[in-house]
């Protein structure tokens, strides 16, 4: 992180804009800013969080800006302008801060896109812009860390772009236990340190980062599993533990007995989630697992000796998907053009997340089941079975393709992901040269075990 921060030609006095949206992330702000000595503007997205900064944090920071407190301070004044007005201010402050594509980054925030009507969502378009540019004009930050789940942070990014400030955002280390940095995609450093252990072997990472790398790859290797948080957030069964942890969340006080404030804004924004409508969100789901049932579309028990093209969806709505994986988000329509395109001795196996069991409706699995060459397996069947016997695994952004090189088989990516520069896979859109792209590079495959180590190594060294 230090190291990405010297790209920069801030001064050292320079502040860390942090984005934030949930409160672990209050704890991440802070300890940034302890860390690499610098002080911390927060830009809050939501009233409950701004009501978790206590006067001791407040200190913590250089400024806050609230999303919330400029949202109601600027609707009335916004829904007044005319169309014509509106147009016209928001086409110039895109230009001015280099802001893209904003229908775009509007189906990227299912907040905005599910308003309901056209005129909604862009008054809360012009809203975002005003407020970025507000923050951009008081402060000069030394590098932004963001996400990209919601409209604000896209436009952030744009504006980083055309200021050439570096950005990132977090995540969590898939073997858990560490958090990895992002920047367009990509890890920060993995590249680097899998160029040099290409080069330099072993000594390019520190001994103890190379050990633990090892130990972890080969405990993958020799048993591949399924990560814990994949396991928690199932919804094949009764998840006991999950149904605890949504329970404990609706019942936190500040989800039972809001603030007016926080009424105010959810009904201003259009976000409120009544009781009923939760109730209602549940008996939808246990209705769509019943119907799937009934329609016996899913195979339990899948040849796996025949010929076949590993395609296991993902989570949906989910930002990585549509972000980084944008020309294949709408994953029926995706599905239905891949067919196309296949080898015609190949069968798409086709596996949904298993957390989205009951969440998609039962024509989405029926549709598909009636393509010839696509076949619908249960999500309970094993993942790395599936990996193992495909001829290849092919994904948009998902992390099967990650573990399928790491066990050493066949791997097509068509979205941005943070494996997809590594050697030995395929990262290709689906077009008419698809089918070619696809025979020479399983004609021509092989795997390695160095290319494979290393990239582990590469991926734990730049983890913290």
């Amino acid at each position: 992180m230090r190291q990405y921060l010297e790209r920069t030609i801030m001064p050292e006095s320079a502040p860390i804009l942090f984005v934030i949206g949930i409160e672990g992330q209050i704890y991440m702000a802070e300890a940034l800013g302890r860390e690499l000595n610098r002080p911390v503007i927060a830009v809050i997205t939501n009233q409950r969080i701004m009501e978790m900064m206590t006067p001791e944090r407040i200190e913590n920071f250089q400024n806050i800006y609230s999303l919330s407190d400029c949202y109601l301070e600027q609707i009335d004044g916004i829904r007044r302008l005319s169309r014509q007005e509106l147009d016209k201010e928001q086409r110039a402050l895109e230009k001015e801060l280099g802001v893209g594509c904003s229908a775009l980054y509007t189906n990227y925030d299912r907040t905005l896109r599910w308003l309901g009507g056209f005129r909604k969502v862009r008054n809360r378009q012009l809203c975002n812009i005003r407020f970025a540019k507000m923050i951009f004009d008081e402060a000069q930050p030394a590098f932004v860390h963001s996400g990209i789940a919601i409209y604000l942070q896209h436009v952030i990014h744009d504006i980083c772009r055309r200021k050439d400030i570096p950005y990132v955002r977090a995540s969590s280390n898939r073997s858990g236990g560490a958090v990895m940095y992002h920047a367009d995609g990509h890890f920060v450093g993995m590249e680097k340190y899998f160029d040099a252990l290409t080069r330099s072997g072993e000594k390019a990472i520190d001994p103890q980062n190379l050990r633990e790398a090892d130990e972890a790859f080969d405990s993958f290797v020799n048993r591949p599993r399924v990560p814990q948080y994949a396991v928690d957030g199932s919804t094949l069964g009764l998840n006991i533990p999950l149904l605890r942890k949504k329970i404990g969340w609706a019942l936190r006080r500040e989800h039972s007995f809001p603030s007016q404030k926080v009424k105010d804004v959810d009904r201003a924004m259009n976000i409120e989630t009544p009781p009923h409508l939760i109730a209602l969100s549940a008996l939808r789901t246990g209705f769509r697992r019943l119907h799937v049932r009934l329609l016996n579309v899913f195979d339990k028990a899948p040849d796996l000796s025949v010929p076949f093209v590993y395609v296991p969806l993902h989570y949906a709505p989910e930002i990585s998907d549509m972000y980084f994986g944008t020309d294949y988000d709408h994953h029926e329509a995706f599905i239905a053009h891949l067919s196309k395109h296949i080898p015609s001795d190949c069968q798409l196996y086709v596996k949904d997340h298993v957390s989205m069991w009951g969440r998609r409706p039962a024509g989405f699995y029926k549709n598909l089941s009636m393509l010839y060459n696509v076949k619908i397996i249960d999500p309970a069947v094993s993942t790395f079975d599936l990996i193992k016997a495909a001829r290849a695994t092919l994904t948009v952004t998902g992390t099967a393709g990650w573990e399928a090189y790491l066990l050493g088989r066949p791997v097509v990516v068509l979205g941005d992901v943070f494996y997809n520069f590594l050697p030995g896979l395929l990262h290709c859109p689906v077009n008419r040269d698809f089918f070619k792209n696809l025979t020479d590079y399983l004609e021509n495959f092989k795997a390695s075990e160095k290319d494979r180590r290393n990239a582990w190594r590469a991926y734990h060294a730049c983890s913290f």
